[in-house]
């Protein structure tokens, strides 16, 4: 991969272990499917928190990378059309699909083959390969904020992760939302000092919200009610398999972030309560 070239990202966090570079550096044989330094560029630009998080967890780390590389050397040609189940040096079982030429290594592309190595061959794809028992929101670390003031400039829209200052999610990059917040409270996931009134952009996992309060008797076109909006009074206000979850005063809601009025109820899902 080093004498190939493009992959220096990829083999500088190969490098920090030993087995894995003995791995790559023996006799093999060897097939690597080896995302280029423009993937993890990307992953460092618009997801950080997340970067910075698989460098304080070295197990998933080695994990992710170990899932790359297959024993055996396996040319584009030899690649046969249709699915192909093989087992990764992680363990994981990676679904190989061939067609019309094109190949697939769970479900991304593959944009380049056949590149000789030493010891092997490598397949150049455009993405990386998580392994099924791995959610990176699970390895998330809180990153410093940046405030780019109250109307930041067009080169720094949309915001990414923790950065400043938003008014809506439309200022947010995909998958963020705009943390609307009072004086001096904590944006989650994000770390720095707090003494501005700017809102910040944030990730939230599949099943979290930022509370949106319509008062107690919201507008008929907001119904039903999405994930951490209110004030709802009973289950059928809510969309889908949410709940109106009826708290006592002041109490948090389970699953969502943000000031609401005290009095007022939010739809939530069952599984956070």
């Amino acid at each position: 991969a080093v004498a190939a070239g493009s992959f220096g990202e990829l083999v500088a966090l190969a490098s920090l272990f030993d087995d894995i570079v003995a791995a790559l550096t023996g006799p093999g044989p060897l097939t690597l499917f080896a995302p280029p330094d423009a993937i993890f560029n990307a992953i460092k630009d618009q997801s950080p928190d997340i970067f910075a998080g698989l460098a304080a967890n070295p197990d998933v780390l080695k994990e992710i990378l170990l899932a790359h590389v297959i024993p055996g050397v396996v040319t584009a040609g030899r690649i046969p059309d249709g699915e192909t189940m093989v087992e990764a040096l992680s363990g994981e079982m990676l679904k190989v699909k061939k067609m019309d030429g094109m190949v697939t290594v769970n479900g991304i592309m593959v944009t380049s083959t056949d590149i000789l190595a030493t010891n092997g061959v490598i397949h150049v794809l455009d993405g990386l390969i998580v392994p099924a028992d791995i959610n990176l929101m699970d390895v998330i670390v809180d990153i410093d904020l940046t405030d780019y003031g109250g109307t930041p400039a067009e080169e720094f829209l949309p915001l990414g992760v923790c950065e400043g200052d938003c008014d809506s999610n439309d200022d947010c990059a995909d998958g963020l939302v705009c943390f609307q917040r009072n004086r001096g409270d904590p944006i989650p996931g994000c770390k720095g000092p707090l003494g501005s009134r700017s809102d910040f952009c944030m990730r939230m996992g599949d099943d979290k919200g930022v509370l949106e309060d319509f008062g107690g008797t919201p507008p008929s076109d907001k119904f039903p009610l999405k994930l951490c909006q209110g004030d709802c009074d009973t289950n059928e206000d809510c969309e889908g398999s949410l709940i109106c979850y009826q708290r006592g005063r002041n109490d948090p809601i389970p699953g969502c972030v943000g000031t609401s009025g005290a009095r007022t109820d939010f739809c939530v899902y069952p599984r956070n309560v």
